[in-house]
């Protein structure tokens, strides 16, 4: 990740976590949920490890099902992907690198997190996979175009900032802001709903679970500022780029991309006071391309 990008580490175990009452309904909405299976440490403590090669890695990768499957689908998709397709978990991680191959892990393990977390309620699960695919594939779209090195990192960020919606409609199914259980979308208002219906806004609720699960940093950063990403210190570019994905993922969801305006991004503005040369301007006329890209994407992740 670029210098730029990187900023003071911030203590969110010092920062405002949910009102009790809110901890608990979540503990009790998603009982012993861990994100990260034992494999999945496994794996992301070897990435640390400056000595492992990649068939030591990709060995333990295929103890996991789930895991191995998604390294190879992502490993032969047009995103990564620099010829041939490969059967091979070692080459794959080759293919992929040690960081993008920490992003599919967690991001796999969301998944099935998420799956586990709605398994009675099959709707909302795929209207909210659905919403973290495409900000995520919006995401490293956007990086690319923008010629920003975030490493990989814009992808899992994408699928994973909005996981605290899920942790509330989980939690507080009849609350005002979480009725639509088909769309999911989110109100103008949504944090603003929840923080008076509930006592906690989504954001603070996924930065604290997150934090409690031992999820990275930055992570904890995108969950914790995606609607206000200038008030991050930390990872801003990061921030600023999976704000403004969010943003145009749900313009592509409503089928009212014609309406997206730079001026009125919080994103594009996080991404300007970041510094990011010209960004307006080169999403302005490149975003026909940046929605084609990501309807490419989304087809070829949702057919693996």
């Amino acid at each position: 990740m670029s210098a730029r990008a990187q900023s003071a580490t911030p203590n969110f175990a010092a920062q405002h976590q949910p009102p009790q009452h809110v901890i608990e309904q979540i503990q009790k909405g998603v009982g012993h949920v861990r994100m990260l299976p034992e494999v999945a440490i496994k794996a992301l403590q070897t990435t640390r490890d400056p000595n492992v090669n990649f068939k030591q890695f990709g060995g333990i990768v295929e103890k996991d099902v789930a895991l191995t499957t998604r390294v190879l689908a992502m490993a032969n998709s047009s995103l990564f992907a620099a010829g041939g397709s490969t059967a091979s978990v070692a080459q794959g991680v080759s293919r992929l690198g040690f960081r993008q191959c920490k992003n599919i892990i967690i991001s796999t393990c969301l998944a099935s997190t998420m799956k586990s977390m709605v398994a009675r309620e099959q709707v909302l699960h795929e209207a909210l996979w659905n919403h973290s695919l495409t900000t995520a594939s919006t995401a490293k779209h956007l990086a690319d175009k923008l010629d920003l090195d975030l490493g990989g990192e814009e992808f899992t960020a994408g699928m994973i900032h909005d996981f605290g919606r899920l942790l509330l409609a989980t939690a507080f199914p009849k609350s005002e802001g979480y009725r639509d259980r088909i769309s999911f979308a989110e109100l103008p208002n949504q944090r603003e709903l929840e923080i008076e219906t509930i006592g906690c806004c989504h954001c603070a609720a996924g930065a604290w679970f997150g934090m409690d699960q031992g999820l990275p940093q930055e992570l904890l950063a995108v969950i914790k500022y995606h609607h206000t990403p200038e008030d991050s210190v930390y990872c801003r570019e990061l921030v600023a780029v999976v704000a403004l994905a969010g943003e145009i993922a749900d313009l592509i969801q409503a089928e009212k991309t014609e309406t997206f305006r730079k001026d009125k991004s919080v994103g594009m503005k996080a991404l300007q006071k970041c510094g990011v040369n010209q960004a307006g301007e080169r999403l302005e006329s490149s975003f026909q391309w940046l929605l084609d890209s990501v309807e490419v994407s989304l087809q070829e992740m949702l057919d693996h």
